[in-house]
């Protein structure tokens, strides 16, 4: 079970991953981007975790999860990207 910072850590960069996705990614309203962003970060999350799932422990999963949707927002970002 993930510490509760840590689970506040990991939902953080999952929002922030998912934001800057859904904000490259679909032509949203600004009002708009934060409940996309979530969306997109929690999906691109529980997708990452089920496939870490099978590989490693729960909670490395979760972490792993967790840990990988930012830099995934943040490629998303970079020019060309």
């Amino acid at each position: 079970m993930l510490h509760p910072l840590g689970l506040i850590v990991v939902i953080g960069r999952s929002w922030l991953g998912g934001l800057l996705l859904a904000r490259h990614a679909f032509r949203r309203k600004p009002g708009e981007r934060l409940l996309a962003g979530a969306g997109v970060g929690m999906a691109a999350f529980v997708g990452l975790a089920n496939l870490l799932g099978r590989l490693w422990p729960a909670e490395s999963a979760f972490w792993g999860a967790g840990l990988l949707v930012l830099p995934g927002g943040l490629a998303g970002v970079a020019p060309g990207g």
